[in-house]
């Protein structure tokens, strides 16, 4: 079992919280997608999430009366490196997915200059507790509210944006969107302030970049109206 600091003393801020919520939902869908692909029905990424956030509290721990300021930089070249040498260090199966799939959470909420290493841990506990909850939610067919916008930092007021409150979507409906991540033959996509994440593009996943603007078609719904789906049309 992973250690957490004492939450009590690190209890969330609702921005936090959110935070947490956001990366378990990421991290529960990659699973489900994965398990899908795979036939199993495991648990593993939250497993492997638990181990970084040992990683993690073992190196607050090593900084104590010492600059922390370069322990979140340690952890992304830990995370980064495990994505990169999996194979080689003995990792097997879906395990080097979850490490990128954990890096690509981390990258999204998370930045090295401004962030304490302290809170993310707290946040990181957090969400790994949650994995299981939204995992089974969406197994079970629930519908879910879109995964709230990507921000690094505490929001601040900025002007009006596509959400899935503001605009009503229809199927076949083209919207620009930017490429977020592209891992393997899936790309996560940003569409105003709305995420979209592990996109199947088996044939154009390979020609994208990240930070690309491209078109993207509108190809599910879900019950609320909000977005389900996208698929590459375009650039």
């Amino acid at each position: 079992m992973a250690v957490y600091l004492d939450e009590r003393a690190y209890s969330l801020t609702e921005y936090e919280s959110q935070i947490a919520h956001n990366i378990a939902r990421i991290l529960a869908e990659e699973q489900i997608s994965l398990n899908r692909e795979s036939r199993s029905n495991s648990d593993g990424i939250k497993t492997e999430l638990e181990k970084v956030i040992a990683y993690l509290y073992t190196k607050i721990r090593q900084a104590e009366g010492k600059s922390k300021n370069n322990v979140l930089s340690i952890l992304f070249n830990y995370l980064e490196h495990l994505v990169k040498y999996g194979k080689q260090i003995g990792h097997t199966g879906n395990v080097p997915k979850y490490y990128d799939s954990i890096l690509y959470a981390c990258e999204q909420y998370f930045d090295i200059k401004q962030n304490d290493a302290a809170r993310v841990l707290t946040i990181l506990g957090w969400s790994a507790r949650l994995i299981r909850f939204y995992k089974q939610k969406i197994e079970s067919g629930e519908v879910l509210p879109a995964i709230a916008p990507v921000v690094k930092s505490s929001p601040e007021p900025k002007s009006q944006t596509i959400t899935n409150q503001s605009h009503k979507f229809e199927i076949d409906q083209i919207l620009d969107a930017t490429v977020v991540k592209v891992t393997g033959n899936k790309v996560s996509y940003q569409v105003g302030d709305i995420l979209i994440p592990y996109e199947k593009e088996s044939k154009q996943a390979k020609n994208l970049q990240e930070k690309q603007t491209v078109k993207v078609k509108v190809t599910a719904i879900k019950e609320d109206g909000s977005i389900k789906h996208v698929k590459y049309c375009g650039i």
